[in-house]
């Protein structure tokens, strides 16, 4: 397959023309180019599917490996789950956090971002390794402007459900999410403690009304961190991101990695009606690197041995630590 054929499949719905305008710290490399992303045609997908994927035999969980579908838990948390194809060993495990124009429906989440990829991309979805959560904000979400905390609540609760179910890895479970998302990324992994190995906010910002960025900085000691925003975008300011990741790198007690990508330039969201937000589909770029699946692989939370080893800490939000100034 010649080079255009094989990057073609790799950008899903952004196009060549997007692709050769970025303008990035980084380098865009293809997925290809990583022995652990060595992918085949998208042909030889369905025949890769093992005849009894959850060791089960059951056909309903058979076809839910290398599939995204819809589930929702009896507390009416709707979500969607992705099972990779290949069945490992405590396998690692994506919380992924939408963003406030997603909530209340999957519609315009799955026409963007890692749900479109995981959803129609075949050939990334043979050898993708992650077990993935997508939980659905319910619309209320997007009135509040935030992730709510009976909603993230939830999310542990079927997260640490979902891992003993399907052998996740209690020690690697990464954290991301994009946009308001990205908030509550920075924010559930702070109050959610012992549970997450790594957080990727992506075009995400944190609400110094309520709190010091080196107070949120204080909870994510033991958390990686991998953020990613564009200098042109009109949504949130890249200013947003700057702050806390000053802080972190700032930080020398930090015993975990830090890591930012800051695009020059990114498109809007890949639906007609949102192009004009332009900047704001940084996700759309970062959701296409292989390195960045390769990292979070690689990171490992020791005091993250499951329910057990978890609490929750909300004083971010309810006014225990309220200071400073609104961050955009």
């Amino acid at each position: 397959m010649g080079g255009y054929s094989r990057l073609a499949i790799i950008a899903g719905v952004v196009t060549l023309a997007s692709l050769f305008t970025l303008m990035s710290t980084r380098t865009l490399v293809r997925w290809d180019e990583h022995d652990e992303f060595n992918f085949r045609k998208d042909a030889d997908f369905e025949a890769k599917i093992p005849a009894n994927s959850d060791g089960s035999g059951d056909q309903a969980s058979i076809v839910a490996r290398g599939k995204l579908i819809e589930k929702e838990t009896e507390a009416g948390l709707k979500y969607l789950l992705y099972l990779p194809v290949e069945r490992d060993r405590k396998s690692p495990m994506i919380v992924f956090l939408h963003g406030r124009g997603e909530s209340g429906g999957f519609e315009i989440t799955k026409k963007q971002s890692l749900p479109l990829q995981l959803d129609t991309n075949s050939t990334l979805k043979q050898e993708f390794p992650f077990i993935t959560i997508m939980p659905q904000c319910p619309r209320r979400c997007a009135h509040a402007n935030e992730w709510l905390e009976t909603t993230l609540r939830e999310t542990t609760r079927l997260t640490n459900e979902i891992a003993a179910k399907y052998d996740g890895d209690f020690h690697r479970i990464s954290l991301l999410g994009q946009s308001m998302g990205g908030n509550g990324a920075w924010e559930y992994a702070a109050m959610q403690k012992n549970m997450f190995s790594a957080v990727v906010p992506i075009c995400g910002y944190t609400r110094t009304f309520l709190y010091d960025r080196d107070q949120l900085a204080s909870h994510l000691y033991n958390t990686s961190v991998w953020a990613f925003h564009a200098d042109n975008d009109v949504v949130i300011p890249v200013d947003a991101t700057d702050g806390i990741i000053h802080v972190l790198k700032q930080d020398k007690t930090r015993d975990k990695d830090t890591k930012y990508t800051r695009y020059k330039y990114a498109p809007g969201p890949p639906m007609p009606e949102f192009e004009r937000l332009v900047g704001h589909g940084s996700y759309e770029y970062a959701f296409r690197d292989p390195d960045l699946f390769k990292w979070l692989q690689a990171q490992r939370c020791n005091k993250c041995t499951g329910p057990g080893s978890q609490s929750w800490n909300n004083t971010i939000r309810t006014g225990g630590e309220r200071h400073g100034h609104s961050d955009w």
